[in-house]
């Protein structure tokens, strides 16, 4: 009996029909296994069952149904241990699973959900739910113990994968990865728990199963009033006063925002009503879930059609100033806007999508409290590839600025040890993609970032005669800003920001294939190659620059070094590296970085340069991309 889902029409699954899994050997299971990756970020692969990046097919192999259904079986594991401070876990708590939009995740949760019935777990299960959703539902439900979110975020659709994450709604840190990393090879080589899960497909009840898929509708009728609270507890604290002034000045002085959703999670969830709810006006397009009609990363030609309507819609309704595009699994959105200055809609870059998020909020805590906050008590978390714009920004407001490696667990890890040391870190994320995160969330969420772009916009001022822009101009040593802050746009505020111009690391120039599988050992021949290089070039790039000096950091997890060699990072070498550049004045002012995916078989690489200089960074790009290049064919031939 197929079981459909009211809300978008789709199936969820048929609770009768069994997964082919019986003639799946150990062997066809290592196979499967080949193009697996691994890591803290997400498990992933391509599982259409056609082979095929781009694929639509809802098909999966019975040997990816097994590596979905073993993956299951090791976080059932995984949650029976004692892993929380000496408490054991119990087989009979409950798991929020929910899946994005791509053809195959119906059958990868089908096989998952089986397991974990058939150990005595209990499901509520989300079907098509956005990642930020699924994890405020299950951070703020007592009753739900830990999450599966199947998922490959940005890659194309014929990719999966899945995160998990326990009861506080974030993704799994590095070192509960890592052991569940472990457990999943171990079982995987195991045929005793290849058959064990063949017998938990095979034995757990069909009304079991059609009980959980019948409790869709319901689940995800609570999760999004959680994740709507959570939304609107986070932008605006728990009083309704500040959200209420917002939506008053939209009501005088209006804001529209084309939603171009690309068939994502989102098209599910709560972004339309709730935008609505606040005073914004709203015109979506593609906003049936599977109706992806180009490249999922929400990055450069992606941007283009919700682009093209913002510009089509503005000839009639002025008021529509931005729009925004998710990837699919909607933890994440980047812009495209109006710029007054120019009279035209452009795409807004992942660095500046960051940047304004981090402004406004630094602005907010002090417009909020209506006091200064304590210079030595405000931090700011970023990657490592995060834009030097940050570090101008952070020095205005008296915030430090503390970098993780590139990955939403690892900024989230070191986010929570600064709070433990009685750091205030409201906002953090990933310049690099555009990665928002606001204090409690854990997790990335486009709808924080149009959030905190709408209170820069259109938050009055506060009793002092200052808005948030105000606030941030008085911050960067500026005297207020020329125009009426009733009717400001986004031109006005990009002009307050520091100008550099960096590298878009999902740019095809940003990506590098490289032969060594051995990143220590890369890295060690690019360090040899650079130094050699600076002795070279150091005049060259002190004229065109002003480069008079660098430092390198390495990032790895939650922990950033200083210093050259293998004593500054592991064995495997694995994180991001950074050269960080310095002028006359000793101020930080280009960089490059370069580090290897974890979740693409890609080396990606970026430069940034001060200024509005396209030629500079493509220059400094072209300078990192053949240092690379010859690092790999030294050390893939040994040297």
């Amino acid at each position: 009996m197929i079981v459909i889902d009211n809300k978008s029409g789709l199936k969820i699954g048929d609770p009768d029909s069994l997964p082919e899994t019986a003639q799946v050997e150990l062997g066809d299971l290592q196979t499967a296994m080949e193009n697996l990756i691994l890591s803290a970020s997400g498990w992933r692969k391509i599982f259409a069952a056609d082979g095929q990046e781009q694929s639509f097919t809802e098909e999966v192999q019975p040997a990816d149904i097994l590596l979905a259904a073993l993956m299951a079986q090791s976080f059932a594991d995984f949650l029976a241990e004692d892993i929380d401070k000496g408490v054991p876990r119990s087989r009979g708590c409950r798991i929020a699973v929910g899946t994005d939009s791509r053809p195959t995740g119906p059958a990868l949760a089908d096989a998952m959900i089986r397991v974990f019935a058939g150990d005595d777990f209990d499901i509520e299960y989300l079907f098509i739910t956005a990642a930020p959703e699924i994890m405020a539902y299950t951070g703020s439900r007592a009753a739900i113990d830990a999450f599966v979110y199947i998922s490959a975020s940005h890659n194309p659709p014929g990719h999966n994968g899945v995160k998990f994450g326990l009861d506080d709604g974030a993704v799994l840190e590095g070192r509960w990865s890592t052991l569940l990393i472990d457990r999943f090879r171990r079982l995987c080589r195991d045929a005793s728990e290849l058959e064990r899960v063949k017998q938990l497909i095979k034995e757990t009840p069909a009304d079991r199963i059609e009980e959980i898929y019948r409790g869709v509708e319901h689940r995800k009728e609570t999760a999004a009033a959680a994740y709507y609270s959570f939304t609107m507890n986070t932008a605006f604290g728990s009083g309704p006063s500040l959200k209420n002034v917002l939506a008053c000045e939209l009501e005088k002085y209006p804001l529209g925002v084309v939603a171009e959703f690309n068939g994502s999670a989102r098209t599910l969830s709560i972004d339309t009503g709730l935008f609505k709810e606040l005073g914004l006006a709203v015109h979506a397009l593609n906003e049936r879930p599977r109706q992806i009609v180009h490249r999922i990363v929400p990055e450069g030609e992606s941007l283009e059609p919700c682009r093209l309507e913002l510009e089509k819609i503005r000839q009639k309704r002025p008021e529509f100033l931005f729009g925004f595009v998710p990837d699919n699994d909607g933890d994440r959105g980047n812009l495209v806007y109006f710029d007054e200055r120019s009279g035209s809609v452009r795409i807004l870059p992942a660095q500046e999508v960051f940047a304004l998020s981090v402004l406004s909020e630094l602005a907010y805590l002090r417009y909020s409290s209506l006091q200064e906050v304590p210079a030595d008590r405000t931090a700011v978390v970023a990657n490592g590839p995060t834009s030097l714009m940050i570090d101008r920004i952070c020095r205005g407001f008296k915030a430090e600025l503390f970098r993780a490696e590139v990955g939403e667990a690892n900024v989230v890890a070191l986010a929570r040890k600064l709070r433990s040391e009685g750091y205030t870190v409201r906002i953090l994320g990933e310049g690099s993609n555009g990665g928002t995160i606001i204090h409690p969330s854990a997790v990335r969420d486009p709808l924080q970032t149009i959030l905190s772009l709408v209170k820069l916009l259109r938050l009055p001022a506060d009793k002092n005669g200052r808005d948030l822009l105000d606030i941030w101009v008085g911050a960067a040593g500026g005297s207020g800003c020329p125009s009426d802050s009733k009717k400001r746009g986004f031109g006005e505020v990009l002009g307050s920001l520091p100008r550099f111009t960096a590298t878009g690391v999902f740019e095809e120039r940003a990506l590098l294939r490289i032969k060594t599988q051995e990143h220590a050992r890369l890295k060690a021949a690019f360090e040899s190659i650079f130094s050699a290089e600076w002795r070279d070039n150091g005049r060259r790039l002190e004229e065109r620059f002003g480069i008079t000096g660098w430092r390198e950091l390495q990032f790895e997890g939650s922990v950033e070094r200083e210093g050259t060699g293998p004593d500054y990072r592991s064995a495997e070498g694995a994180g991001g590296l950074k050269i960080l550049f310095q002028n006359e004045e000793g101020e930080d002012t280009a960089s490059l970085w370069m580090r290897g995916s974890k979740t693409e078989p890609v080396f990606r690489l970026m430069a940034e340069v001060p200024g509005d200089d396209p030629e500079g960074e493509s220059e400094m790009l072209e300078w990192l991309r053949e240092m690379v290049i010859e690092a790999d064919r030294r050390a893939s031939a040994g040297a």
